[in-house]
Protein backbone atom coordinates (compact mmCIF):
# COMPACT_ATOMS: atom_id res chain seq x y z
CA UNK A 1 0.00 0.00 0.00
CA UNK A 2 1.12 3.54 -0.45
CA UNK A 3 -0.80 6.45 0.73
CA UNK A 4 0.17 10.83 1.08
CA UNK A 5 -0.36 12.42 3.76
CA UNK A 6 -2.79 15.48 3.99
CA UNK A 7 -0.66 17.95 5.82
CA UNK A 8 1.70 18.56 3.49
CA UNK A 9 5.44 18.09 2.21
CA UNK A 10 8.47 18.13 4.85
CA UNK A 11 10.78 21.22 3.84
CA UNK A 12 14.36 20.03 4.94
CA UNK A 13 15.52 23.71 5.40
CA UNK A 14 12.08 24.93 7.05
CA UNK A 15 12.68 21.85 9.78
CA UNK A 16 16.45 22.83 10.23
CA UNK A 17 15.52 26.65 10.70
CA UNK A 18 12.54 25.47 13.09
CA UNK A 19 14.79 23.42 14.52
CA UNK A 20 17.43 25.98 15.10
CA UNK A 21 14.76 28.43 16.47
CA UNK A 22 14.10 26.07 19.41
CA UNK A 23 16.98 26.09 21.01
CA UNK A 24 17.54 26.36 24.67
CA UNK A 25 18.79 29.40 25.76
CA UNK A 26 21.82 27.63 27.36
CA UNK A 27 22.95 27.16 23.75
CA UNK A 28 22.30 23.51 24.12
CA UNK A 29 20.79 22.02 20.61
CA UNK A 30 17.32 20.88 20.79
CA UNK A 31 15.83 17.58 20.48
CA UNK A 32 14.73 18.20 17.19
CA UNK A 33 18.16 19.12 16.00
CA UNK A 34 19.89 16.70 17.50
CA UNK A 35 17.79 14.24 15.38
CA UNK A 36 19.14 16.03 12.64
CA UNK A 37 22.77 15.60 13.13
CA UNK A 38 25.01 13.68 10.55
CA UNK A 39 24.34 13.64 6.80
CA UNK A 40 21.30 14.55 5.36
CA UNK A 41 20.04 12.27 3.27
CA UNK A 42 17.39 13.82 1.24
CA UNK A 43 19.26 12.86 -2.04
CA UNK A 44 17.91 8.80 -1.20
CA UNK A 45 14.44 10.57 -1.27
CA UNK A 46 13.14 10.55 -5.69
CA UNK A 47 11.64 13.97 -6.39
CA UNK A 48 9.65 11.63 -8.60
CA UNK A 49 7.60 10.87 -5.71
CA UNK A 50 4.55 13.08 -4.91
CA UNK A 51 5.45 16.09 -3.02
CA UNK A 52 3.35 15.07 0.07
CA UNK A 53 5.35 11.69 -0.15
CA UNK A 54 8.61 13.11 -0.78
CA UNK A 55 8.08 15.26 2.11
CA UNK A 56 6.61 12.04 4.71
CA UNK A 57 10.24 10.47 3.41
CA UNK A 58 12.20 13.09 3.99
CA UNK A 59 11.27 13.06 7.50
CA UNK A 60 11.68 9.49 8.41
CA UNK A 61 15.04 8.64 6.61
CA UNK A 62 16.70 11.30 8.56
CA UNK A 63 15.54 9.30 11.94
CA UNK A 64 18.12 6.82 10.74
CA UNK A 65 21.00 6.29 13.10
CA UNK A 66 23.96 8.08 12.69
CA UNK A 67 26.00 5.58 11.72
CA UNK A 68 23.66 4.35 9.09
CA UNK A 69 23.44 7.64 7.65
CA UNK A 70 27.25 7.87 7.33
CA UNK A 71 27.14 4.52 5.55
CA UNK A 72 24.55 5.66 3.16
CA UNK A 73 25.80 9.14 2.75
CA UNK A 74 28.56 8.81 -0.94
CA UNK A 75 26.39 5.55 -2.11
CA UNK A 76 24.88 5.62 -5.88
CA UNK A 77 21.13 7.22 -4.98
CA UNK A 78 19.69 3.96 -6.66
CA UNK A 79 21.73 1.78 -3.76
CA UNK A 80 19.66 2.43 -1.30
CA UNK A 81 15.32 1.96 -0.97
CA UNK A 82 14.01 2.46 2.44
CA UNK A 83 10.36 1.59 3.12
CA UNK A 84 8.49 3.26 6.36
CA UNK A 85 5.69 1.09 7.47
CA UNK A 86 2.86 3.23 9.71
CA UNK A 87 2.37 0.69 12.41
CA UNK A 88 -0.80 2.20 13.05
CA UNK A 89 -2.56 1.87 9.80
CA UNK A 90 0.27 -0.76 7.87
CA UNK A 91 0.61 1.54 4.94
CA UNK A 92 3.84 1.29 3.36
CA UNK A 93 5.72 4.54 2.02
CA UNK A 94 8.44 4.24 -0.56
CA UNK A 95 11.64 6.71 -1.07
CA UNK A 96 11.67 5.70 -4.86
CA UNK A 97 8.47 4.74 -6.82
CA UNK A 98 9.95 2.36 -8.93
CA UNK A 99 10.28 -0.05 -5.03
CA UNK A 100 6.34 0.15 -4.56
CA UNK A 101 4.76 -2.71 -3.76
CA UNK A 102 7.69 -4.28 -3.20
CA UNK A 103 6.85 -5.43 0.74
CA UNK A 104 3.64 -6.20 2.42
CA UNK A 105 2.08 -6.50 5.69
CA UNK A 106 0.28 -9.51 6.89
CA UNK A 107 -0.68 -11.89 9.60
CA UNK A 108 1.71 -14.80 10.17
CA UNK A 109 2.15 -17.39 12.57
CA UNK A 110 5.18 -17.15 14.98
CA UNK A 111 8.78 -18.62 14.52
CA UNK A 112 10.80 -20.99 16.41
CA UNK A 113 11.76 -19.82 19.12
CA UNK A 114 9.97 -16.41 19.61
CA UNK A 115 8.19 -17.61 22.95
CA UNK A 116 9.05 -15.21 25.61
CA UNK A 117 11.70 -15.53 28.15
CA UNK A 118 11.59 -18.05 30.95
CA UNK A 119 12.87 -17.17 34.26
CA UNK A 120 15.54 -20.28 35.46
CA UNK A 121 15.17 -22.93 37.90
CA UNK A 122 15.30 -21.71 41.41
CA UNK A 123 18.74 -22.52 42.18
CA UNK A 124 19.20 -19.59 40.00
CA UNK A 125 16.12 -17.20 39.96
CA UNK A 126 17.77 -13.68 38.78
CA UNK A 127 18.11 -14.06 35.49
CA UNK A 128 15.54 -14.13 32.93
CA UNK A 129 16.49 -15.65 29.84
CA UNK A 130 15.04 -17.75 27.01
CA UNK A 131 14.15 -21.39 27.24
CA UNK A 132 13.48 -24.41 24.93
CA UNK A 133 10.10 -23.82 23.79
CA UNK A 134 8.96 -26.06 20.62
CA UNK A 135 5.69 -26.34 18.87
CA UNK A 136 6.70 -24.50 15.47
CA UNK A 137 9.63 -25.97 14.69
CA UNK A 138 13.30 -26.74 15.68
CA UNK A 139 16.26 -24.19 16.16
CA UNK A 140 19.49 -22.90 17.49
CA UNK A 141 19.50 -19.97 18.84
CA UNK A 142 22.74 -17.55 20.76
CA UNK A 143 21.52 -14.49 22.65
CA UNK A 144 22.44 -11.77 25.12
CA UNK A 145 21.89 -11.64 28.91
CA UNK A 146 19.62 -8.84 29.73
CA UNK A 147 21.64 -5.81 29.16
CA UNK A 148 22.14 -2.78 31.28
CA UNK A 149 20.56 0.33 29.99
CA UNK A 150 21.97 2.39 26.88
CA UNK A 151 23.47 5.61 28.37
CA UNK A 152 22.34 9.41 27.72
CA UNK A 153 24.90 11.73 28.67
CA UNK A 154 22.66 14.46 28.49
CA UNK A 155 18.54 14.54 28.49
CA UNK A 156 17.88 16.21 25.78
CA UNK A 157 20.59 13.70 23.60
CA UNK A 158 18.10 11.03 23.67
CA UNK A 159 17.82 11.13 19.91
CA UNK A 160 21.34 9.53 19.44
CA UNK A 161 20.82 6.47 21.97
CA UNK A 162 19.60 3.20 21.25
CA UNK A 163 21.02 -0.05 21.09
CA UNK A 164 21.80 -2.29 18.04
CA UNK A 165 22.84 -5.36 17.07
CA UNK A 166 25.13 -6.69 13.78
CA UNK A 167 25.94 -9.80 11.87
CA UNK A 168 26.57 -11.15 8.23
CA UNK A 169 24.89 -14.12 7.40
CA UNK A 170 25.64 -16.36 4.53
CA UNK A 171 22.95 -17.04 1.36
CA UNK A 172 24.27 -19.35 -0.15
CA UNK A 173 22.57 -21.89 -2.67
CA UNK A 174 20.74 -25.14 -1.77
CA UNK A 175 21.34 -24.07 2.22
CA UNK A 176 18.23 -26.60 2.71
CA UNK A 177 15.78 -29.18 1.46
CA UNK A 178 12.49 -29.02 2.72
CA UNK A 179 9.01 -30.70 3.28
CA UNK A 180 5.98 -29.30 2.70
CA UNK A 181 5.05 -26.68 5.49
CA UNK A 182 8.80 -26.07 6.10
CA UNK A 183 10.47 -23.12 5.63
CA UNK A 184 13.76 -21.75 6.72
CA UNK A 185 14.83 -18.70 8.59
CA UNK A 186 18.01 -16.91 9.80
CA UNK A 187 17.12 -14.16 12.17
CA UNK A 188 17.98 -11.87 14.97
CA UNK A 189 15.81 -9.83 17.05
CA UNK A 190 15.34 -10.75 20.75
CA UNK A 191 12.61 -9.21 23.82
CA UNK A 192 11.95 -5.82 25.80
CA UNK A 193 13.24 -5.80 29.41
CA UNK A 194 9.49 -5.33 30.14
CA UNK A 195 8.48 -8.35 28.55
CA UNK A 196 7.75 -10.13 31.73
CA UNK A 197 5.32 -6.94 32.67
CA UNK A 198 3.26 -6.64 29.79
CA UNK A 199 -0.49 -7.74 29.26
CA UNK A 200 -2.88 -7.30 26.41
CA UNK A 201 -2.32 -5.03 23.71
CA UNK A 202 1.02 -3.73 25.40
CA UNK A 203 2.64 -6.86 25.23
CA UNK A 204 2.43 -6.52 21.56
CA UNK A 205 6.12 -6.56 19.67
CA UNK A 206 7.19 -7.26 22.74
CA UNK A 207 9.16 -10.12 20.77
CA UNK A 208 11.04 -9.45 17.39
CA UNK A 209 12.17 -11.49 14.25
CA UNK A 210 14.17 -9.58 11.85
CA UNK A 211 16.24 -11.04 9.30
CA UNK A 212 15.73 -13.95 6.19
CA UNK A 213 13.69 -16.20 4.89
CA UNK A 214 14.88 -18.45 2.91
CA UNK A 215 12.44 -19.61 -0.11
CA UNK A 216 13.89 -22.48 -1.64
CA UNK A 217 10.91 -24.90 -2.25
CA UNK A 218 8.40 -23.16 -0.07
CA UNK A 219 6.16 -23.12 -3.22
CA UNK A 220 5.40 -24.41 -6.25
CA UNK A 221 6.85 -20.97 -7.67
CA UNK A 222 9.64 -20.32 -5.32
CA UNK A 223 12.90 -19.57 -6.19
CA UNK A 224 16.45 -20.40 -4.50
CA UNK A 225 17.10 -16.75 -3.00
CA UNK A 226 15.90 -14.77 0.11
CA UNK A 227 13.25 -12.86 1.43
CA UNK A 228 13.86 -9.86 4.13
CA UNK A 229 11.23 -9.70 6.81
CA UNK A 230 10.42 -8.16 9.79
CA UNK A 231 8.44 -9.43 12.16
CA UNK A 232 6.41 -7.89 15.63
CA UNK A 233 4.88 -10.30 17.91
CA UNK A 234 0.70 -10.44 18.04
CA UNK A 235 -1.99 -11.79 19.65
CA UNK A 236 -3.67 -13.99 17.79
CA UNK A 237 -1.16 -12.92 14.58
CA UNK A 238 2.19 -11.41 14.64
CA UNK A 239 2.59 -8.68 11.74
CA UNK A 240 5.20 -9.18 9.34
CA UNK A 241 6.52 -6.73 7.11
CA UNK A 242 8.33 -9.25 4.17
CA UNK A 243 9.76 -8.68 0.61
CA UNK A 244 6.39 -9.76 -1.81
CA UNK A 245 6.25 -13.72 -3.07
CA UNK A 246 7.61 -13.95 -6.82
CA UNK A 247 6.38 -12.35 -9.58
CA UNK A 248 3.47 -13.24 -11.52
CA UNK A 249 3.62 -12.21 -15.63
CA UNK A 250 0.30 -10.15 -15.77
CA UNK A 251 0.39 -11.25 -19.49
CA UNK A 252 0.98 -15.02 -19.15
CA UNK A 253 -0.27 -15.40 -15.26
CA UNK A 254 2.65 -17.67 -14.68
CA UNK A 255 5.63 -16.78 -12.53
CA UNK A 256 8.47 -14.77 -13.94
CA UNK A 257 11.71 -12.99 -12.34
CA UNK A 258 11.26 -13.24 -8.70
CA UNK A 259 10.62 -10.14 -6.98
CA UNK A 260 13.62 -7.07 -7.31
CA UNK A 261 13.76 -7.27 -3.67
CA UNK A 262 14.51 -11.26 -2.68
CA UNK A 263 18.19 -11.64 -2.07
CA UNK A 264 19.60 -13.97 -5.36
CA UNK A 265 21.77 -17.14 -3.71
CA UNK A 266 25.57 -17.50 -4.30
CA UNK A 267 27.71 -20.57 -4.31
CA UNK A 268 29.83 -19.77 -1.19
CA UNK A 269 31.87 -16.80 -3.10
CA UNK A 270 32.77 -14.12 -1.74
CA UNK A 271 29.17 -12.12 -1.60
CA UNK A 272 27.18 -15.05 -0.54
CA UNK A 273 26.57 -13.25 2.10
CA UNK A 274 24.16 -10.01 3.62
CA UNK A 275 25.23 -8.20 6.42
CA UNK A 276 22.00 -7.28 8.69
CA UNK A 277 21.44 -4.36 11.22
CA UNK A 278 18.53 -4.55 13.93
CA UNK A 279 17.97 -1.25 15.82
CA UNK A 280 15.56 0.41 18.07
CA UNK A 281 15.59 4.31 18.86
CA UNK A 282 13.55 7.35 19.03
CA UNK A 283 10.66 8.31 16.71
CA UNK A 284 8.07 10.68 16.36
CA UNK A 285 4.08 9.25 15.68
CA UNK A 286 3.32 9.95 11.48
CA UNK A 287 0.71 11.99 10.82
CA UNK A 288 -1.69 9.83 10.38
CA UNK A 289 -1.37 8.33 14.11
CA UNK A 290 -1.29 12.06 15.19
CA UNK A 291 -2.16 14.57 13.21
CA UNK A 292 -1.97 17.45 15.71
CA UNK A 293 1.89 16.70 16.02
CA UNK A 294 2.76 18.23 12.37
CA UNK A 295 2.06 21.75 11.42
CA UNK A 296 1.58 22.85 8.00
CA UNK A 297 3.54 25.55 6.31
CA UNK A 298 1.65 26.72 2.83
CA UNK A 299 0.86 24.47 1.15
CA UNK A 300 4.07 22.26 0.76
CA UNK A 301 5.84 22.13 3.88
CA UNK A 302 5.04 20.76 7.34
CA UNK A 303 6.92 20.67 10.50
CA UNK A 304 7.10 18.26 13.38
CA UNK A 305 5.82 20.69 16.21
CA UNK A 306 5.03 17.50 19.11
CA UNK A 307 8.21 18.00 21.54
CA UNK A 308 6.33 19.90 24.16
CA UNK A 309 3.36 17.36 23.81
CA UNK A 310 4.18 13.62 25.24
CA UNK A 311 1.59 11.89 23.18
CA UNK A 312 3.63 12.76 19.91
CA UNK A 313 6.19 10.36 20.76
CA UNK A 314 6.75 6.77 19.57
CA UNK A 315 9.88 4.46 18.69
CA UNK A 316 10.83 2.78 15.31
CA UNK A 317 12.03 -0.36 14.79
CA UNK A 318 14.80 -0.40 11.66
CA UNK A 319 15.98 -3.70 10.10
CA UNK A 320 19.22 -3.07 7.43
CA UNK A 321 20.56 -5.45 4.58
CA UNK A 322 23.27 -4.83 2.58
CA UNK A 323 24.16 -7.11 0.06
CA UNK A 324 25.56 -7.56 -3.64
CA UNK A 325 23.21 -10.19 -4.57
CA UNK A 326 19.55 -8.13 -4.31
CA UNK A 327 18.18 -9.35 -7.63
CA UNK A 328 18.78 -6.29 -9.72
CA UNK A 329 21.98 -5.09 -8.42
CA UNK A 330 24.00 -8.11 -8.70
CA UNK A 331 26.55 -6.23 -10.59
CA UNK A 332 28.91 -6.74 -7.72
CA UNK A 333 28.11 -3.76 -5.85
CA UNK A 334 26.16 -3.47 -3.02
CA UNK A 335 22.68 -2.60 -2.44
CA UNK A 336 21.03 -1.76 0.95
CA UNK A 337 17.30 -2.05 1.48
CA UNK A 338 15.99 -0.74 4.89
CA UNK A 339 12.43 -1.20 6.91
CA UNK A 340 11.61 1.55 9.07
CA UNK A 341 8.43 0.58 11.33
CA UNK A 342 7.07 3.24 13.47
CA UNK A 343 5.07 1.67 16.11
CA UNK A 344 1.79 3.23 16.89
CA UNK A 345 2.24 3.42 20.67
CA UNK A 346 4.77 4.42 23.07
CA UNK A 347 4.22 2.06 25.23
CA UNK A 348 3.79 -0.80 22.95
CA UNK A 349 5.92 -3.88 23.47
CA UNK A 350 7.93 -2.25 26.44
CA UNK A 351 10.66 -1.06 24.16
CA UNK A 352 10.53 2.33 25.03
CA UNK A 353 9.63 5.37 28.05
CA UNK A 354 8.91 8.88 27.78
CA UNK A 355 11.86 11.37 28.64
CA UNK A 356 11.46 14.40 29.82
CA UNK A 357 13.72 17.38 30.08
CA UNK A 358 13.39 21.40 30.45
CA UNK A 359 14.18 23.77 27.66
CA UNK A 360 12.78 26.37 25.54
CA UNK A 361 9.92 26.17 22.99
CA UNK A 362 8.92 29.50 20.59
CA UNK A 363 11.03 30.81 23.10
CA UNK A 364 9.49 30.13 26.11
CA UNK A 365 10.62 28.00 29.02
CA UNK A 366 8.78 24.10 27.87
CA UNK A 367 9.18 20.61 29.06
CA UNK A 368 9.86 18.55 26.05
CA UNK A 369 9.36 15.18 25.16
CA UNK A 370 10.85 12.04 23.92
CA UNK A 371 11.07 8.47 23.60
CA UNK A 372 13.48 6.77 25.57
CA UNK A 373 14.66 3.58 24.20
CA UNK A 374 17.73 2.82 26.23
CA UNK A 375 16.78 -0.98 26.68
CA UNK A 376 17.69 -1.61 30.64
CA UNK A 377 17.10 -5.17 30.62
CA UNK A 378 16.83 -6.54 26.76
CA UNK A 379 17.60 -9.52 25.42
CA UNK A 380 19.14 -9.86 21.56
CA UNK A 381 19.53 -12.60 19.81
CA UNK A 382 20.80 -14.60 16.69
CA UNK A 383 19.05 -17.89 15.32
CA UNK A 384 18.62 -20.42 13.03
CA UNK A 385 15.63 -22.45 12.19
CA UNK A 386 13.14 -24.85 10.26
CA UNK A 387 9.40 -22.56 11.10
CA UNK A 388 6.93 -25.49 10.71
CA UNK A 389 3.10 -25.39 10.16
CA UNK A 390 2.71 -28.63 12.05
CA UNK A 391 6.27 -30.07 14.24
CA UNK A 392 7.48 -32.67 12.64
CA UNK A 393 10.91 -33.22 13.83
CA UNK A 394 11.87 -36.43 11.72
CA UNK A 395 10.12 -35.09 8.07
CA UNK A 396 13.50 -35.30 6.34
CA UNK A 397 14.17 -31.34 5.97
CA UNK A 398 17.67 -29.74 6.76
CA UNK A 399 18.91 -26.37 6.71
CA UNK A 400 22.33 -24.83 7.40
CA UNK A 401 23.99 -21.02 8.43
CA UNK A 402 26.77 -19.32 8.88
CA UNK A 403 27.29 -16.27 10.97
CA UNK A 404 30.08 -14.03 11.64
CA UNK A 405 30.78 -10.61 12.97
CA UNK A 406 28.02 -10.94 15.20
CA UNK A 407 28.41 -7.33 16.97
CA UNK A 408 26.25 -5.29 19.81
CA UNK A 409 26.22 -1.82 20.95
CA UNK A 410 29.13 -1.09 23.31
CA UNK A 411 26.45 -0.16 25.79
CA UNK A 412 26.78 -3.78 26.26
CA UNK A 413 29.71 -3.65 28.28
CA UNK A 414 28.97 -0.47 29.91
CA UNK A 415 31.29 2.05 27.77
CA UNK A 416 31.71 5.21 28.07
CA UNK A 417 30.12 7.74 25.94
CA UNK A 418 30.00 7.96 22.73
CA UNK A 419 32.20 4.70 21.97
CA UNK A 420 29.33 2.80 24.01
CA UNK A 421 27.07 3.50 20.40
CA UNK A 422 29.34 2.06 18.21
CA UNK A 423 29.13 -1.87 17.70
CA UNK A 424 31.43 -4.64 18.70
CA UNK A 425 32.19 -7.58 18.80
CA UNK A 426 29.55 -10.17 20.68
CA UNK A 427 31.88 -11.83 23.87
CA UNK A 428 31.10 -14.82 25.66
CA UNK A 429 30.81 -12.87 29.20
CA UNK A 430 27.23 -11.79 27.99
CA UNK A 431 25.95 -14.35 25.50
CA UNK A 432 24.36 -17.94 26.13
CA UNK A 433 22.91 -20.10 23.74
CA UNK A 434 19.56 -22.62 23.76
CA UNK A 435 18.31 -25.20 21.13
CA UNK A 436 15.65 -26.65 20.17
CA UNK A 437 14.87 -29.90 20.52
CA UNK A 438 17.95 -29.99 23.26
CA UNK A 439 18.63 -27.16 24.81
CA UNK A 440 21.98 -26.85 26.11
CA UNK A 441 22.17 -24.65 29.40
CA UNK A 442 19.93 -26.26 31.45
CA UNK A 443 19.34 -29.99 29.82
CA UNK A 444 17.81 -31.90 32.71
CA UNK A 445 19.93 -34.82 31.81
CA UNK A 446 23.03 -32.60 32.32
CA UNK A 447 24.58 -33.18 28.99
CA UNK A 448 28.19 -32.13 29.03
CA UNK A 449 28.53 -29.60 26.54
CA UNK A 450 28.43 -25.79 26.01
CA UNK A 451 27.39 -23.14 23.36
CA UNK A 452 30.84 -24.18 21.61
CA UNK A 453 29.27 -28.04 20.62
CA UNK A 454 26.90 -30.31 20.27
CA UNK A 455 26.42 -33.06 23.14
CA UNK A 456 27.81 -36.55 22.26
CA UNK A 457 26.34 -39.61 22.25
CA UNK A 458 22.72 -38.25 21.18
CA UNK A 459 20.31 -40.16 18.92
CA UNK A 460 16.76 -39.25 16.85
CA UNK A 461 15.19 -35.99 17.25
CA UNK A 462 18.18 -35.09 20.24
CA UNK A 463 20.62 -34.44 17.43
CA UNK A 464 18.94 -32.98 15.10
CA UNK A 465 20.98 -29.69 15.98
CA UNK A 466 23.93 -29.51 15.11
CA UNK A 467 26.69 -26.90 16.39
CA UNK A 468 29.27 -27.14 13.49
CA UNK A 469 31.49 -24.39 14.93
CA UNK A 470 31.18 -21.80 17.65
CA UNK A 471 32.64 -18.21 18.97
CA UNK A 472 30.71 -15.79 20.16
CA UNK A 473 31.34 -13.75 17.50
CA UNK A 474 30.42 -16.47 14.60
CA UNK A 475 29.02 -19.88 14.15
CA UNK A 476 27.92 -22.53 11.72
CA UNK A 477 24.66 -24.53 12.44
CA UNK A 478 22.96 -27.14 10.81
CA UNK A 479 19.20 -28.47 11.22
CA UNK A 480 18.71 -32.36 9.96
CA UNK A 481 15.32 -33.58 10.31
CA UNK A 482 16.57 -36.96 8.26
CA UNK A 483 16.38 -39.38 10.82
Amino acid sequence: MRRTFSLGALSLFALVQFALSQAPESGVPSAVELRDRGPDLRDYVSPALDPAERGFMLAYINLLPRELKERINGQPVDAISVVVVDGATDTIHYNRPEDAGSFEVKATDPLPGRDRPYIQHADEPNDALPGPYGGSGPYRRTFTVPLPAATIPKANEIYEVGYQQSATVTTACQSGNFAPGDTGYEYMGGWSGKWDSLTGNNAIGSAIDAGLQYNYELSSESADDYSMFLKISGLPKDKTIITTSNWIDPFTGKPGIPNITHIVCGRFLDNDKTELTFSVLPAEKTPDQMPTCWQAIGTEDATFIGNPNSACQTYMLVLTANSAMFRGFTDGQPHTEVIEYISPSLSQGGWATLQSWKGTWSNKPATLYAANTTCQDCIFKWMTSIAQSKEDLTDGSWFGAKWIEREISGYAQKLKWPEARTLIGLSGDITDCTEYPIWHAWNPNKADTDCTTTPAGLKGVAQSVKVQTYSPEAEWDTIDLRY
